[in-house]
Formats: structure tokens, sequence, C-alpha cells
């Protein structure tokens, strides 16, 4: 059901459409945060929502019906047990996502970070959905903006980092601050996955898609190819491959450039 989806976007996201001339004049302005009265920042979204527990949890009920609609192609379209001993899901909700990856890949352990009052929505979510797969999972109350807060990858032990529909809430600086965390808790051999729609080639302000125009209300954007190799790079990360799937949604696989120095 897309009840809670519509829900969010009504109740949450039409006060910033209707701003959303003044972002057209000034790239600057965020609609979400004028709308809300927040400042304007990227991190106004998630002060939003901190704010607001109830309307926090409609928006990761909505987040999970989103990720049923293209889930299934996510799973098919990439092989996630030949690439990952284990997921750390990094900001992902509820981990609905998630936890169909573990059920379609028995091998692979996951661990979900998100910030404190998240986890315990998941937690319940998962005890009454997902129960059998608890074994399997670690629940970590954390911050993407707090690099200590992010599990360590094990030398060769092929963790893959994955960033679904995470990125493109942020502008490019909050983007490189999110990846240089990201990186900097990798080993050798792991993978960072970034799960996004995509952007084919660069668009004009004219050719922008919808969901371009719906990050931008939030102070974010979709990217593309290039612009997340030239991301990737300020974090010490290369682009190996980018995976399209038969959903919205493309993988964009990217691995250390360098050997990461380990802390003693």
């Amino acid at each position: 059901s897309m009840k809670h989806y519509i829900q969010h976007q009504v109740e949450d996201m039409a006060p910033g459409h209707m701003q959303m001339w003044n972002a057209l004049k000034n790239d600057s302005t965020i609609p979400f945060a004028l709308a809300h009265g927040y400042p304007q920042t990227s991190h106004s979204y998630w002060r939003y929502y901190s704010d607001h527990p109830g309307q926090s949890m409609q928006y990761q009920k909505a987040m999970s019906s989103v990720d049923a609609l293209g889930a299934g192609a996510l799973i098919q379209d990439f092989p996630w047990s030949t690439k990952c001993s284990s997921i750390v899901d990094v900001g992902s909700g509820r981990g609905s996502l998630l936890a169909r990856i573990l059920a379609q890949n028995p091998a692979i352990h996951g661990v979900l970070l998100e910030v404190p009052t998240v986890v315990a929505q998941a937690e319940a979510y998962w005890a009454e959905k997902h129960r059998g797969l608890l074994g399997r999972t670690t629940f970590v109350r954390g911050d993407f903006f707090n690099a200590a807060t992010i599990p360590r990858g094990v030398e060769g032990g092929g963790t893959c980092y994955t960033l679904k529909m995470v990125l493109h809430d942020w502008d490019d600086g909050s983007v490189e601050a999110i990846l240089r965390n990201v990186a900097g808790r990798m080993a050798a051999g792991d993978r960072l996955l970034v799960l996004e729609a995509v952007q084919v080639v660069p668009q004009t302000r004219r050719e922008r898609p919808l969901t371009d125009l719906q990050m931008r209300v939030l102070g974010g954007r979709e990217r593309s190819v290039a612009d997340f190799r030239r991301l990737f790079a300020t974090a010490g990360l290369m682009v190996t491959k980018a995976h399209p799937t038969r959903s919205i949604f493309t993988i964009v696989e990217g691995n250390l450039a360098t050997p990461p120095e380990r802390a003693l």
C-alpha cells in the first residue's frame, strides 16, 4: 500500500512544493525549509522529523513502501552473495530492503546503522515482520556524519557499505562529508554501493526530471555517474561500475582508491 507515501507527500512535501518557484528563481533556496520555518540548510529536513516523531514514523513507513516497489529488481539484478559477505546499511531507515536482501541471501550478515530514534522503530519493525532474520542482523545507533559510529570493515572480509536513497537528500558538501566518513571505516577489499535514481546524462534546468525537482525541494539533487565519480574522488574512493537495474535505481559500485591507513 502507498497510503503512507501519499500522506508523506501531502502533509510534509506539498508545502515545500508550493515554495518551488522561489528555488527556480534562486538555486540557494531550500523550499522545504522555507515552508516549514527552518534554516536554509539541507539538515533542516531531518531536524523537522526529529521535532515531529509522528511524521518521522509516517516517513519511515513511506520509504518502506518505496523499497517494496523496486526491491525485486534490486535483489535480482545485483550479485549480492558474491560481492558481499556482510552489508552495513548506512542510513537505511527501518531497513526493509536490507531485510529482503538477507532473506534471499542466507550467508550474508546485516548491520543497520541509523540515528537512535529510527533504530527503535527498526527494531520494532523487524521483531514484527522479520523476526527470523534477527540472528543475522545487528542494529547500531549512530550517524553517518559521525565517522566513529560507523562499523569498521574487516580486512579482506568483503563488507559492502550501502547508501540507498541517502545522498540525493544532500548538497555536494554534505555528500563529500558522508563519503569521507564511510571511506574512513572501509578496509581493503570492501565495497561502497550507492543506490540512487541516477541521471543518464547531466540535466539542464529545463530538463530536470521530476525526481530531481523533488530532491531540490529538500536541498538535495539527483546525480549522474559522472557526478558520483567526482564526489567519490574527494573521499579517496573510485567508481568501478554502475549497475542498472529493472527499477528506477542504479547501483553505483566503488572501492577505496588507495589502501586505507588503519588506526592502531
